[in-house]
This record gives structure tokens, sequence and C-alpha cells, in this order.
């Protein structure tokens, strides 16, 4: 019989309310529970047509009631159960129309929906009785909308298929959307009032029923981002979504390309893929690229025991300044890099950074770029081999999110999707440029925290040294860069991350991210390090 998911009154005015038909004690209709139709009108609802001369046993009917606002149902047609038939009511205090608007989909095969009223009261259906009817080729979404007096009404499912069924005298969906699949699909899955990634990858699937998206699909889909705040849409759904159903200059950038009207459903899914599922994952090339580096599916955990700047071991990228700003945010403020994930249960995360303080996300998956050994080839993720679950992954999935984040032109980098660049060469290069290579740490620390970020340039008195105590002492997060010549035991061109100074021994502990601590005196720095980026609140 049909089943019940839920009863509410306009989107715009109430919240869902909840309710089961054995909650309520709604029964199949016989032919007692139908004042004014006969047993012969029953059984006529349930044939094929209106015309067939066979009659069938009455299928299950659902008596809704007086319907006002939106019901949606899930249930299945086919062998043994071939209709399932919806009796409502509807009523109209001043006589005027009702606009009635009714959606099947989520089809897996074909089915149809009619429109039914006994509007002679004769107790029989006749042809006449037929309002209207929907009849889409294959798995297309059905829909009828229709203006109605007030009375009682039948809607039958025909067909061989699971299906969600919405009846509405009107809602939000009905008013601001067009496809009769996007409309039935978003009834259904507002249900608790909330649009979250899973219910953004099925509304952005939907729109795949017919191998291309249409006008209308790409008009709804672009409303219902705009109005993301209506469904509670979490912020990095929203900004994913967009990037989906409207543009980023990445759809350009890797060949994907923007939707259009009569836009391919593979491009849709390839979409979907880059922007929700983290599956087109940066060009892996060594730094001297002279080699194509593969990914594997890395075991661990995304934190082992707890967020550490020691867990930055900087490999075979230029992007010292990158991963110096991570660690001197996961000195100060583990908390801060935490909030950077979400874990989508599925194998990936959704990654969050800030473009002049504003939230942007990627998604990246599992998959990580290795040596043939096994090992990390990138950012280090501290266990050993791939397949080994003592990995921490936290260091290497934001490197790999930043490297796909470059696509997107905005971090300052080339615009690739890489870690080094897109093309092998000839010859080895020595001084990569491409990819996440050769960056600002200033600006690494502000996209990663969305908070002000100054720098201070050494001078040759002591007031810089001074000044970088007094940063220290009030617990600000701060990266050091070394000058282009510096001491032998100091790496040139370099960020550090600054851990402490002593008083007692009058000197500065660093870290440098190839994954190793050194201390050195007011005056080392004062003669090695150029500057230094720290926040400002």
């Amino acid at each position: 019989m049909p089943t019940q998911d839920f009863d509410r009154t306009l989107l715009d005015t109430a919240p869902p309310l909840f309710w089961s038909c054995d909650a309520w004690g709604v029964s199949p209709l016989s032919t007692d529970d139908y004042t004014g139709a006969s047993a012969e009108a029953i059984a006529r609802l349930s044939a094929p047509s209106l015309s067939e001369a066979t009659i069938y046993e009455a299928p299950s009917t659902l008596n809704l009631g007086v319907l006002s606002g939106t019901s949606t149902f899930s249930d299945f047609v086919g062998r043994g159960n071939p209709l399932d038939i919806y009796q409502f009511s509807v009523t109209s205090s001043d006589n005027s129309r009702i606009a009635l608007s009714i959606t099947l989909s989520d089809l897996s095969h074909d089915a149809d929906i009619q429109l039914i009223q006994d509007s002679n009261s004769n107790e029989i259906v006749d042809e006449s009785d037929l309002i209207a009817s929907s009849n889409q080729i294959g798995s297309a979404a059905e829909m009828i909308q229709q203006s109605a007096i007030a009375g009682t009404y039948f809607v039958r499912v025909s067909g061989n298929t699971s299906y969600h069924l919405s009846i509405s005298t009107g809602d939000w969906f009905g008013t601001h959307l067009s496809d009769a699949g996007l409309i039935g699909k978003a009834r259904h899955l507002s249900l608790d009032g909330v649009f979250d990634r899973s219910d953004m990858i099925a509304l952005l699937n939907e729109t795949k029923d017919q191998s291309t998206i249409d006008a209308a699909e790409l008009r709804d889909l672009k409303t219902i981002v705009r109005n993301a705040d209506r469904f509670a849409m979490p912020d990095s759904v929203r900004v994913l979504a967009h990037k989906v159903v409207n543009s980023d200059p990445a759809n350009l950038r890797s060949g994907i390309g923007s939707l259009y009207t009569d836009s391919s459903d593979e491009q849709m899914e390839r979409l979907i893929g880059k922007w929700f599922l983290g599956n087109d994952r940066p060009i892996a090339l060594s730094f001297d690229r002279s080699t194509q580096l593969a990914y594997q599916l890395v075991n661990g955990s995304l934190v082992q025991k707890g967020i550490s700047y020691q867990d930055i071991v900087q490999q075979d990228v230029s992007n010292c300044y990158f991963l110096a700003a991570l660690g001197a945010v996961a000195l100060r403020s583990p908390d801060t890099i935490a909030s950077m994930f979400s874990d989508n249960g599925d194998n990936t995360y959704t990654v969050r950074f800030f473009n002049n303080g504003v939230a942007d996300y990627v998604t990246v998956d599992r998959f990580l770029p290795t040596h043939s050994t096994g090992y990390a080839a990138f950012a280090d993720w501290g266990g050993g081999r791939f397949d080994q679950l003592n990995n921490e992954l936290w260091v290497a999935l934001l490197e790999k999110a930043y490297a796909q984040l470059n696509e997107s032109g905005w971090i300052g980098q080339d615009n690739t999707n890489s870690y080094n660049g897109t093309t092998l060469a000839a010859t080895s290069i020595a001084g990569n440029q491409g990819g996440i290579n050769h960056g600002w740490t200033k600006h690494a620390l502000a996209q990663i925290i969305g908070r002000n970020v100054d720098t201070n340039y050494v001078e040759s008195d002591a007031s810089s040294i001074n000044a970088l105590i007094s940063l220290d002492n009030a617990d600000k997060i701060v990266s050091m860069n070394t000058h282009k010549i510096v001491n032998p035991y100091i790496v040139a061109n370099h960020s550090y991350i600054l851990i402490n100074y002593s008083e007692v021994s009058q000197k500065f502990r660093l870290y440098n991210p190839w994954g190793y601590e050194t201390e050195l005196t007011r005056q080392q720095v004062s003669d090695n390090f150029s500057s230094w980026d720290f926040t400002v609140a």
C-alpha cells in the first residue's frame, strides 16, 4: 500500500509535520470507507486505463483526508501491485480554484499518473472524470499542475517502479521551480528542513535523467542554490554547489567547463566528482618533473595523537611557506586546523580555506601521491607505507587541498591543479616554479585562519627582536622567513615556525618544516631572517 512520508503545511509558514500511516490508523480504502462511490467505482479506479473492460481487484487506497500544503509518499508499483491510488479532498472558503501540483519522481522504469474526480457523482469513473494525466516516456519524472475546484480527488499511479509521489496545494517548490524531477526530489529531501551534502548531490544527479541538463533543470538548480538559507544549507554545500551550478575558474581550466543548457550528464558527473567527491586530483609530478607519481588510497586516520607542528615534514615540493604557516597555526591554535576539515564519511573530506576572509571549500579524497616504494612523495604522513594504519593524514590532505584550490586562481600561485606543475620535462628542472612551489607565508597564513596577518621586517637595531619576543609572549601565530644568503646552519629562502623564546637561555626555538628544531640567539635571528609574519588579532 502507499506509504506516506510526511504531511506539512506551506514551507513558508510552518515546519514539516511527520507522521506514518500506521500511527494515524490509516487503512486501505474499502467500499464502506468511501461514501458516494460504489464497489464498481473503486474497481474501475484500479483498471490500467479508464476504458479497460477487465475488472481488477481494487488495490490498496490511501485516504489523505483534506489536503492542505504538501504530502509526499514513497512506494512501489509492479507485479502483484500494478496500481496505487491516493484519495484526498480540497476545500475553499470562497469557492476559488485550488492550484494542485503533483509529481512522480525517482523512477527506475516507466510510470504514469492520473488525476481523477467523479465530477458527475454517478459513482462511476467515466472518461470525462479524467482531469489530467502525465505519461512521460521511460524513467522521466511525471508532473500534473491543475487548477481544481473544491471536492474529492484521486491520484492513480501505474507502472513498474519504485517512486516518490508529492501532492501539493501550494508550496515554495511548486511556486519557484518548474522541473518535475527536481520539484519531487526537493520535496522529498526537504523532510528534515535541511539540504545537506548528500541531498545536494542527489538534486544534482536528478538532472542527469535524460542525458542532458535542460534549461528548466539548470534554472531550478540555480534557484535552489540562490535560496540556500531557506533550506539551512551548510556553507560548504552552498559554496560547492555554486561551483557546480554556476561557475568557478577551475571548471574551465580543468577542461570540464561550466554548466550550460543542454550540458551532458557526463559533464555534470565530472563537476560533482570534482567539487563534492574530490576525484579531480592534482597532477603529481616529482619536483624535477622527471617522474609521474601514482596515487594510492592511504590507510590511517586524519589525526593520530593530536595536531602538532611536529607532524609537518616537507618533502618533494618547495612549499615551505605553506607548511610553515600550517605548523605555526597547529602550534598556537590546533582547533583551527581541526575546523578546516569536515569528514564526509565516504573517504572524502571537505576542506575550508579563506579567500580575503571569505570561506572557500574544496573536497579531497584519501588518495595521495606515493613513490614506487609506497611511501609519501610529498608532505609526509608519518606512519610509513600507504597501507599502514598508523598514518596521520591531515598535513598531506591540506597540502593536496591547497594544490586543488590553486586551480581556482586566487591563492597566488600558477592556477594549475598540481603540486609541481603539469608537464614532464625533457631534462630535470632545478628551480621549479610550477604548482604550489614558492609562495608567501603571509598569504598562506591568512588563507588558513581567515584573519588579518601582518609582517615585521628586520631592522639592524634590537627593536625588531624585541617585537618578535613580544609576539611570542602574546601567543601570536608566527612564521619566519630567511634571507637569500645565510649562515651554514640556516636554510636560505626558507620559512620556519617560531616555537618560543626562552628568557633563561635568551634563545629562540624554531621548527624547520623539513622536520627538525633548532635554537638561535638573538643575533643569529637578526643576521639570518628578513621578516616574520604574524596574526594581528
